[in-house]
Parts: C-alpha cells; sequence; structure tokens
C-alpha cells in the first residue's frame, strides 16, 4: 500500500493543489495541475497556487535544446535537483535558471539501480523513437527500420554471437513498442524481441553488458553503473535539425562512448568489447564521470536535506 494517495483530477487534487505547501514532481509541473497539462486551467487558475515548486527531475538534462526545461518566469522552481556540476552549468547558462535554485542531488531513482549478476551475458540495443514513424507503411519504408533490420540479420555478428556465447536483447522506445511484432521474424537462440510489459527497461539495463543506442537518454543510467555504451547514430544531421539540437560538435564531443555511423563501425567496436569482457574505454569513462557527482545510493537523502531545507 502506498498510504495517503489523492487521485490526479479528483475534487480532492484540485483542493490540495491550492494548499500545499510544496509541489514536488518529477516532470513539467503542469503535469501536477488540475487537470493536468492544460494551458487553460494554467491560465485562469495557476495564479492562485501557491507553495514552493520542487523539480526532482526523471532523467538528466545533457542536451541544448531550444526545446525542453528552459526558465519559466510565471512559474519559476523553487529547486531544481541536478546530478553534476556540468547539468548545473547547462541548466544554468542554456536554459536559464538561477545558480540558487540549482542542487546538486543526483536522482531518486538512481539509488535503486545497480548491477545485477546473472549468468547469461547480453547486448542491449535500445534505439529511441523517431517522428512520422507511428503507422505500419511508414515505418516499414523508413531508414530507421532498414538500420535496425539489417543489423539483427547480419550471419557474421550472429555467428560471433553464438561463438562468445552473448544474447542480442531488441527494446524498442515506448512510443515505437507496437512495432517490434516486425522484428520478431530474426529472433533466435541469441537474439530476442522484448515487448512493452515484458521486461522492465531498469531490469535490462541491471543485467545487461553493453548498451547500443543511439540518441536516447537511457544511455546515462547504463553509464551511471560503469558499463560501456555505443551510439549507432547514422542520421545524426536529420535528428539534431529535426529536435533542435543546439551545437552538434559539442553533443558528439560529450558522447560517452563510439559513435558509430555505419553498420560496419558498429559491428566493429561490439566486436572488441566482446573480446576485451566489455571493460569501458578510460576516456569514456572519464567522460561519463562528468555526469554523476555521486554513485552512493545517497541521493534520496540529499533530495530529502534540500526539500526540508526550505
Amino acid at each position: 500500500m502506498l498510504g495517503n494517495v489523492v487521485y490526479h483530477g479528483t475534487f480532492k487534487h484540485l483542493l490540495y493543489l491550492f494548499q500545499t505547501e510544496k509541489h514536488i514532481g518529477s516532470h513539467d509541473y503542469r503535469y501536477w495541475h488540475y487537470p493536468g497539462y492544460s494551458k487553460i486551467f494554467s491560465k485562469f487558475f495557476g495564479s492562485f497556487i501557491k507553495g514552493k515548486f520542487i523539480q526532482i527531475q526523471h532523467g538528466i538534462i545533457h542536451i541544448k535544446s531550444e526545446r525542453g526545461f528552459h526558465y519559466d518566469p510565471e512559474k519559476p522552481y523553487d529547486v531544481i535537483c541536478v546530478s553534476s556540476q556540468y547539468e548545473k552549468v547547462l541548466l544554468r547558462d542554456h536554459f536559464g535558471h538561477s545558480e540558487e535554485v540549482l542542487k546538486i542531488t543526483g536522482l531518486c531513482r538512481y539509488d535503486k539501480l545497480e548491477n545485477q549478476e546473472v549468468d547469461e551475458k547480453s547486448i542491449i540495443f535500445m534505439p529511441t523513437w523517431r517522428k512520422g514513424l507511428h503507422k505500419k507503411e511508414e515505418f516499414l519504408s523508413s531508414e530507421y527500420y532498414r538500420r535496425i533490420e539489417e543489423f539483427l540479420s547480419d550471419e557474421g555478428f550472429i555467428s560471433l554471437l553464438r561463438t562468445q556465447g552473448i544474447k542480442l536483447v531488441l527494446y524498442l522506445h515506448v512510443k515505437l513498442q507496437h512495432h517490434s511484432r516486425y522484428f520478431e521474424k530474426y529472433e533466435n537462440d541469441v537474439v530476442r524481441v522484448v515487448g512493452l510489459g515484458e521486461e522492465s527497461v531498469q531490469e535490462l539495463i541491471k543485467k545487461g553488458n553493453l548498451m547500443i543506442t543511439d540518441y536516447s537518454s537511457v544511455s546515462l543510467d547504463f553509464a551511471y553503473l560503469n558499463k560501456p555504451v555505443l551510439f549507432y547514430q547514422w542520421d545524426f544531421s536529420e535528428y539534431v535539425e529535426g529536435y533542435d539540437v543546439q551545437n552538434p560538435k559539442e553533443y558528439q564531443e560529450m558522447r560517452f562512448g563510439y559513435i558509430c555511423k555505419t553498420k560496419g563501425e558498429l559491428l566493429e567496436h561490439v566486436e572488441e568489447y566482446l573480446l576485451n569482457d566489455f571493460q569501458v574505454n578510460p576516456i569514456h569513462g572519464e567522460k561519463s564521470d562528468l555526469y554523476f557527482e555521486y554513485r552512493d545510493r545517497n541521493n534520496c537523502k540529499r533530495v530529502y536535506e534540500v526539500i526540508e531545507g526550505l
């Protein structure tokens, strides 16, 4: 049992919303409002919502973008919890938040994120989503589908996995999970396609030995556990333009893993990690350290102390 729960969208929620002294959330504060992310509600009733606003975050902000978490003068946060000095400077200098509200605590959920020892070693392939790929026809005719398909069907790669006794797990982003079935034909004794609800992302991260992604922030969870990440970015120019990524050169320089633009480059580095027992490249390890001030499982304690101190 969770204890005292106020259900979102109820009259009790509305009543508490106007009386709360401290609003604590991990997403945009407007999602905490009644009835959710409503611009109309915020416009007419936002000024009546008092109290302190504390943003504990659900992930690490690591990209300069014209979208996202910019300072909002209408409802500025009293505290924003960040994971490192790097993230703090990014939120201050690029997103416009003041130095005083940015507190280096680490993410609460990382206190439960730890490596899980299993007999079977695995590579976790988690590409993020793309716009315009919701429909079957759009998806199957996309370069996104083709790149994943050619990787899963590479006979040399499959043979290497068998020789080394390694499993490959494909897990699509939740927005594209309904397309997972189109890759099931490539499942075999070393390739597995995991659908939504079959296994949590957290469990896959805990058990995996190597992660392959393109741009997903889930790579930071993997790096937090001091495990290697490969970035398969076949469409980098299109991606940074479509998602308003500022300073693409800096973005790539801050990646904590090899950046691969072709299947050949990707397979080369996968084999390298298979043969060195998944040891993180020291240069990549130093880069990943910039994102984490703490790896001590005391993030919740620090967040609690910050909130208590308001």
